[in-house]
Order: structure tokens, then C-alpha cells, then sequence
């Protein structure tokens, strides 16, 4: 079973839209998606599961998961003036940011389907409905037991396989989360498309380091006599050397006998000769360039980084150039797909990812509010509600200096709020 098959949950009960089942002739295509795995140039097969073994990669995999799995998913609806509102916590909203469904939570949820698109190419939840057509679950799919095809009208069906257990499942009763390269039926995973020879060398690199450091990084050993053994004399002094040091199921451990003053020169390379350090540092910065993550993030620390210095720069860098192309397509799927009307949808809060240090953040509220007199954005109490903090009486008024935008007579705060409740 893979890393994705263990973790994901058995999720219960039928749905109305659930479809007819699934022609028998199409399992072959299940079979055959299931046991493929991607061959490198270095003879090691590549799977989700073996990637998942080189830190490199799972630290960028979990990087970009972790952090999808920590955005908040505000449900908004947007006003006849184009302005937004915030529609609370509606059933939708707790959906995407408490439970999908029963035995997920939904941190849970967007790490496994992030996870199945950086590894597998695509994600898949379930949508399951009510009498009334309203989701009631999201129910998280393994792409290996999907199989997508296009039918007459142009729209995708899915055939699922859970267990032995078939059915069908339309187009809009399935959130379909594609990576880069989608064809319209499935997308190639960065394993395929961008990193698979790297990692399978990588995994060859590995096992060599393995092997190199299991026997001794300098496995060939020369004892030298000056004069000649007897053969039973050359014999016992190497099981000596055997019991006390050595391998007798290994032959580099059986030490190499020069008798009469022979000289030999060293026998084999150390990893420094063979630049086994330096090709898998070169590994480490090749995958994490696959993934989209800067070296350093993944704990490379002789790379530096140029998205600029500081955590707030590094943060807006990582959610500008890594983090927005998935959460792009992902808002994009789940806003056609659970929303049967214009005017509603969903959009990752990063601000969280963002912000700066404590200095910088008050700065940026005091502008906000209007304390360099010029007009605020923002009210007191939506700092407050920034910082989780509760609402205070009179905080709903927005500042607006004397002369900008009409008379005012409220003063502009002297410092952002935030102190205390």
C-alpha cells in the first residue's frame, strides 16, 4: 500500500449522485495505474513512495503542503458596488476549514491533496450532496483509484475503484486539482515532469553511500611482511585479521597479503575522490528547484537566498513564487464546482504568511488607521480582529482626516491598537 493509500481515511456511505457501475473491462486500467512506476536513466524506479524517502524531497513536499494546510478559506460574497463581504462561517466554510469529512480534519485534507498533486499529478475529493444539491462532504480520493475519461459533450467522467467497489462519479460532483502540464483528463506530477532523473540518481547515490559507509569508507586493507608466510602462516594471519576486523562474507574485508617488501598504493576512493558530498548537495539543490522552494528552505544553509533578507521578505517570496500557482488553480476549482451561483466564492487568506516582524507590523496598522493623517483603510477593530482580539466601542468608525474626504471629527489614533484587549 502507498504513502497515499495509508493515508487516507475509509470514508462511508452512499451519495445520491452516485452513478451506475463501472464496466468490468475498465479495472485492467486501474491495475495497470496502480503498479506503474516511473524508470530513470540510473535503473532505479521511481515511485511517490521511494521520492518520499530522500529528505530533499520530502522536505519540499511538506513544505508546500504544510503551509497550504495552515491558510485560512474565507467564503465571501461579492456586493452589487464590487465590493466583497465576509459570509461567515457558513456550511461551506466548515467544509474547507474544519472537517470535509468524517475522520478528516481539514488541515489533514489540503496536506493529502497537496501532497497527491506535487506526487501524483492531481488531487480528488468527492462532493457529496443533499436532497437540496448543497455539499454536506468532501470526501478525499486516491488518485490511483481514479480513472478520468471524456464522454460525448466534452465534460469528464470519473470511474472510481475503492476497494473493489466501482461507481461513477460526473464532473461536478468531483474537485479536480491539476499541476502544470494537464491534458485535460490528468496532469504530470513533478516527479515526472521535472525531477525524476535527479531523484532516481539520487536514490542510486544513496544506496551507494550506503553500501561505501557499511564496509568502511576505505574497505580494502594490505598487510605487508618483509619476509615470505608458509602458506597454513599466511592463512591463519588472515582469519585473525577477519575475526577480529573484518567480514569473511565480504571479500574487501579480507585483507590483501604482500609478502617479501612488495609496497602497494591505496586501493580505493574516499567519498571525497569520488565527490559523493558534492553530488548529493547537488541533488538536494536540483529537487528543491523542481519543487519551486528556494535551496535554504529545505535546510541547504550553504545557499542563500536573493528574494531579499529578513523573514517578511522570505515569506512574501515563498507565497508569490511558490505557494500562488497552487492556490490559484486550487480556488479556481473549488468556486465553479461548489458554488451554483455568480457572486460567491473562496479565497486563501497568506497575509499570516507574510507579515513582519512586530515593528513592521505596527507601522503598517498606523498607516492603516490614518496615524500620518492621512485617510485609513482599516478600523480599529479590524486590527483587533487581525490580532484576535475582541471588538472595542466606537472601533466600526473609519478615520478620515479634515479636508481629504469630507469633515471629521475623530482623531487619528497615535499608535496602532493592539496592546491589550
Amino acid at each position: 500500500m502507498g504513502l497515499l493509500s495509508r493515508l487516507r481515511h475509509a470514508f462511508t456511505g452512499e451519495a445520491a449522485q452516485q452513478g451506475p457501475e463501472v464496466n468490468a473491462s475498465l479495472t485492467g486500467s486501474w491495475a495497470a495505474f496502480e503498479g506503474s512506476m516511473l524508470r530513470s536513466s540510473s535503473g532505479i524506479s521511481v515511485s511517490p513512495d521511494s521520492a518520499m524517502r530522500l529528505s530533499a524531497v520530502y522536505r519540499s513536499a511538506t513544505l508546500i503542503s504544510g503551509a497550504v494546510s495552515t491558510l485560512p478559506l474565507p467564503v465571501f460574497r461579492r456586493l452589487a458596488n464590487g465590493a466583497r463581504e465576509n459570509a461567515g462561517q457558513t456550511d461551506v466554510w466548515w467544509l474547507l476549514n474544519e472537517s470535509p469529512s468524517p475522520g478528516w480534519s481539514a488541515a489533514a485534507w489540503w496536506e493529502y491533496a497537496t501532497l497527491s498533486m506535487l506526487l501524483r499529478g492531481d488531487a480528488f475529493a468527492r462532493v457529496h450532496v443533499n436532497p437540496l444539491n448543497r455539499p454536506v462532504a468532501l470526501e478525499p480520493i486516491d488518485p490511483s483509484d481514479v480513472l478520468v475519461e471524456k464522454a460525448a459533450d466534452g465534460t469528464l467522467v470519473y470511474y472510481l475503484n475503492q476497494s473493489g467497489k466501482k461507481s461513477r462519479v460526473p464532473e461536478e460532483y468531483m474537485l479536480h486539482f491539476p499541476m502544470p502540464g494537464f491534458d485535460g483528463l490528468r496532469s504530470p506530477s513533478v516527479i515526472r515532469y521535472a525531477a525524476l532523473q535527479t531523484i532516481g540518481t539520487s536514490l542510486r547515490t544513496e544506496e551507494h553511500a550506503a553500501r561505501l559507509f557499511e564496509t568502511g569508507a576505505a574497505n580494502n586493507v594490505v598487510l605487508e611482511t618483509a619476509g615470505m608466510l608458509k602458506p597454513e602462516q599466511a592463512a591463519a594471519l588472515r582469519d585473525a585479521w577477519v575475526n577480529t576486523y573484518g567480514n569473511a562474507q565480504d571479500p574487501r574485508r579480507v585483507p590483501l597479503l604482500l609478502q617479501g617488501g612488495t609496497k602497494a598504493s591505496s586501493l580505493s576512493l574516499t567519498a571525497a575522490d569520488a565527490q559523493l558530498l558534492e553530488t548529493r548537495r547537488f541533488h538536494v539543490e536540483d529537487i528543491a528547484r523542481a519543487f519551486g522552494v528556494p535551496p535554504w528552505m529545505i535546510g541547504a544553509m550553504d545557499k542563500t537566498t536573493s528574494w531579499g533578507s529578513g523573514v517578511e521578505q522570505a515569506g512574501i517570496g515563498f507565497v508569490v513564487y511558490t505557494l500562488n500557482p497552487h492556490l490559484h488553480r486550487i480556488q479556481n476549482e473549488l468556486n465553479r464546482k461548489l458554488f451554483r451561483r455568480a457572486g460567491t466564492f473562496v479565497e486563501f487568506a497568506v497575509e499570516g504568511l507574510m507579515q513582519g516582524d512586530l515593528k513592521t507590523q505596527a507601522d503598517y496598522f498606523r498607516q492603516a488607521l490614518g496615524g500620518s493623517q492621512g485617510p485609513g483603510w482599516m478600523t480599529v477593530n479590524e486590527v483587533r480582529r487581525l490580532k484576535n482580539l475582541p471588538p472595542i466601542p466606537g472601533g466600526d468608525e473609519m478615520y478620515t482626516p479634515t479636508g481629504v474626504l469630507g469633515d471629521s471629527t475623530n482623531a487619528a489614533p497615535a499608535t496602532a491598537p493592539g496592546a491589550g484587549p
